[in-house]
């Protein structure tokens, strides 16, 4: 308080001074998710079934939707058949490879036609093991066909409706994880040179507090703006759109706290002049951290101010 007082009387005996301030760059940020997955096929089909809607909360591996790929089910029972055969011709064989190795032992068939026995057997199982790879390929491309959430989070936008064509590597939905990772602020290119000096504040209910930026290089927008990452993530959920003030340091003109004092839409200061206190209409700045407010117009420099209603 006496700090404040000494202010003031300063600004009375000395007319009001340039001194160090900030301009305020009042922004919107948008947080972040931790995770976030744009889920795709990998197939070409038509929406058979929507299980969810925007908005949505899931656990991982709950099912998001189901594509239809006309004739999928019959290439899984043409790759069972043909696995079946292939097992069936392997039995066959290794009987065959049994019996001349029984008829070889009394000399009924040579020793080349048991090794021939063996090739053909051995053929055998490698076709069995080409017809298990096949009907295995097959049930993953209809497993495909099933979009599933790969992590628990929230469903934000269905991107597709039923009976729609799907293309392979086409969105159909989004997902995010239910923790923030940062606030990205879109800052204004022009302001490049100054961010290195720059604070930056957060609206918390009627408060702003101070926050980091986050260790990242900042990127280009193609409009020219700079983003910016912000690190203070505490309470906040994703995709929550906050309120930040860019704070540049600057030469100007600051009012303490008292001086003001606001009547409506207007903003008085009292001036002292030679007839004593004068009523003074100002345009001033946003508050700053510390309280002070820039004048922007209606003082110059090294018009005494008094407090708010004339009073030493």
């Amino acid at each position: 308080m006496l700090n404040f007082f000494l202010e003031t009387l300063i600004l009375i005996q000395a007319g009001l001074q340039p001194s160090q301030g900030f301009e305020i760059f009042p922004l919107t940020g948008q947080v972040e998710a931790r995770q976030e997955m744009r889920l795709s096929t990998q197939s070409m089909g038509e929406v058979e079934q929507i299980a969810v809607v925007p908005g949505h909360v899931c656990a991982a591996g709950d099912l998001v939707l189901v594509l239809r790929d006309a004739g999928q089910k019959e290439r899984i029972e043409s790759a069972q058949r043909g696995l079946e055969a292939a097992r069936a011709a392997e039995e066959q064989a290794q009987r065959q490879v049994e019996r001349l190795g029984r008829l070889q032992e009394t000399g009924a068939v040579s020793t080349v036609q048991l090794e021939q026995a063996r090739l053909a057997h051995q053929s055998t199982l490698v076709q069995v093991q080409q017809a298990e790879a096949a009907l295995k390929a097959q049930r993953e491309a209809l497993r495909y066909l099933e979009i599933r959430a790969p992590f628990a989070g929230q469903v934000t936008e269905i991107q597709v409706a039923v009976c729609a064509r799907v293309a392979p590597g086409q969105v159909l939905a989004r997902l995010i994880g239910p923790e923030a990772r940062a606030i990205r602020v879109s800052v204004p290119g022009r302001l490049e040179s100054q961010l290195d000096q720059a604070q930056f504040e957060l609206r918390r209910g009627e408060d702003w507090v101070q926050v980091k930026r986050a260790h990242q290089t900042v990127s280009y927008e193609p409009n020219g703006n700079l983003l910016v990452y912000l690190t203070d993530v505490a309470t906040l959920t994703p995709y929550q759109r906050v309120d930040v003030h860019v704070l540049i340091p600057k030469q100007g003109l600051f009012l303490s706290p008292g001086t003001w004092e606001v009547r409506g839409a207007a903003t008085f200061v009292w001036v002292d002049s030679e007839n004593g206190p004068v009523r003074r209409l100002v345009k001033l700045g946003p508050a700053l951290p510390d309280g002070r407010r820039e004048v922007l117009a209606g003082l110059v420099a090294g018009e005494p101010v008094r407090l708010s209603g004339g009073q030493l």
